[in-house]
């Protein structure tokens, strides 16, 4: 598995942008979560990067950041991705 160098700033961005997409457009139904950034992570599977976003022991949303940087909420989470329960 390759590893890109980034940032911590662009990690920050990152999950940044991943809170404020969630919040946004936040499903129907979906109960209101209490994120804290601590419970953000970037991870990279497989040369992609995604974000992860977990509330208590729930993950909630997995962005995937494409390749011009925009994030992507993903429906289907990838095998590697899945939390344990």
């Amino acid at each position: 598995m390759a590893t890109r160098k980034r940032s911590i700033r662009d990690e920050d961005d990152l999950k940044r942008r991943a809170f404020a997409g969630y919040w946004r457009y936040a499903r129907a139904g979906q109960p209101r979560a209490s994120l804290d950034e601590a419970k953000a992570t970037v991870v990279e599977v497989g040369g992609k990067l995604y974000v992860t976003l977990t509330s208590g022991k729930v993950q909630v949303a997995v962005f995937r950041v494409r390749n011009d940087g925009q994030l992507k909420r993903l429906v289907r989470v990838p095998a590697e991705l899945k939390q344990e329960e």
